[in-house]
């Protein structure tokens, strides 16, 4: 009997490595015709902080063009140029060629881009039910962030972008599992906290999704980094554990979804076994998506910041409170209401106000 389940099992192991996996939005794409797909946004807000009076006021958040060019019917090329809201510099904020339909189901990305490490480092500000994305990020990427106080929600930077190649496929499991495997530079100073000549950075993740039932989808991600510190001999580690839980109506039409998601995320700096700086921290956050004419979103966000010493207080609390709103086709409102605690237990509120306009089939790919 187990020479007979090992022998099926191969067969479809076999049958899995020629055809391919299922279908599905992320291993499977179509390119939509032959043209370049041109696009374009555009990003306002206004704030309001009870700390920084003289902030108080409508900025320019960024522009950005997005031009998306299918080059066989298996590769596809992606630009998109950002222009932030202070200076007058243009810069590439992704370059990259994607590869897809390929055999087993794998899928490479090569070029600069948004790592995929995580659940939300993947996405862009605007893809977001907040502002910005939650405060443990930056403090897990880049030190400096704890730094900003209550104006680092000005300086526009994204989390982790980096160059270098990303490749993803298809495992042959009963549920949906992807295994992927990166190869980075490490150059960003985000990473590996260090200057320009940080050397390479290598990814591992794993995402796996459970259908509970017909209206319940259960998602368990988990992602590495690792690289070698400019300074020294240091190794920095950085994980991530991600869990998200959406729950879909059958019955009322204007209801979509009840979601929730967490991550965890863990840093550590190690020289020759002895531990130089450790850092963990984790976001929740329960959503809810309605649809009155358009699709719009309400929910809540925690974000805490935890130092070595897990018995101290955390050094960061974020609290989010947030509606999303699409009032047009090509036109979302998002008001965020901020409450942030650092580590001196300097209160600050932040109100956000911001508006984006949607110009052209702008539309990630992955």
């Amino acid at each position: 009997m187990k020479k007979v389940v090992i022998t099926i099992s191969g067969i479809l192991f076999l049958i899995s490595l020629i055809n391919g996996q299922p279908t599905s939005q992320v291993q499977q794409i179509v390119p939509q015709n032959e043209n370049p797909d041109v696009s374009s946004i555009i990003d306002f807000f206004g704030l309001y902080n009870n700390k920084e009076k003289t902030a108080n006021k409508f900025y320019f958040r960024f522009a950005s063009l997005m031009i998306q060019q299918p080059l066989t019917p298996w590769a596809s090329g992606t630009v998109i140029l950002v222009k932030p809201g202070e200076g007058l510099t243009i810069k590439a904020g992704e370059v990259y060629a994607l590869f897809y339909n390929l055999p087993l189901s794998m899928l490479i990305q090569m070029g600069k881009f948004h790592t995929d490490f995580g659940y939300i480092n993947k996405l862009h500000k605007h893809e977001l039910p907040t502002f910005n994305h939650p405060p443990v990020l930056y403090y897990i990427f880049n030190s400096s962030y704890a730094n900003q106080n209550g104006t680092r929600t000005l300086t526009g930077d994204e989390p982790n972008n980096d160059v270098g190649v990303q490749i993803s496929t298809l495992l042959p499991f009963l549920f949906y599992s992807e295994l992927e495997v990166g190869f980075l530079n490490g150059n960003n100073a985000t990473i590996l906290r260090g200057g320009s000549d940080a050397i390479n950075t290598y990814l591992l993740k794993s995402k796996n999704y459970w259908d509970i039932s017909d209206s319940t989808e259960l998602n368990l991600w988990f992602s590495g980094l690792s690289g070698k510190s400019p300074v020294g001999n240091a190794i920095t580690y950085v994980g991530s554990s991600y869990l998200g839980l959406k729950i879909k109506s059958k019955t009322l039409p204007e209801f979509q979804y009840l979601k929730f998601d967490s991550e965890f995320y863990y840093r550590t700096l190690i020289d020759k076994k002895t531990v130089l700086d450790k850092l963990m921290g984790y976001y929740a956050r329960i959503l809810y998506e309605f649809r009155i004419l358009y699709q719009h979103q309400i929910g809540v966000q925690f974000s805490s910041t935890i130092p070595e010493n897990i018995k101290n207080k955390p050094i960061d609390n974020s609290l989010d409170t947030f509606l999303t709103m699409k009032i047009f086709r090509n036109t979302e409102f998002k008001f965020d209401w901020n409450a942030n605690i650092t580590d001196t237990k300097d209160i600050a509120h932040n109100m956000y106000l911001e508006f984006t306009f949607t110009l052209g089939p702008h539309r990630h790919l992955i």
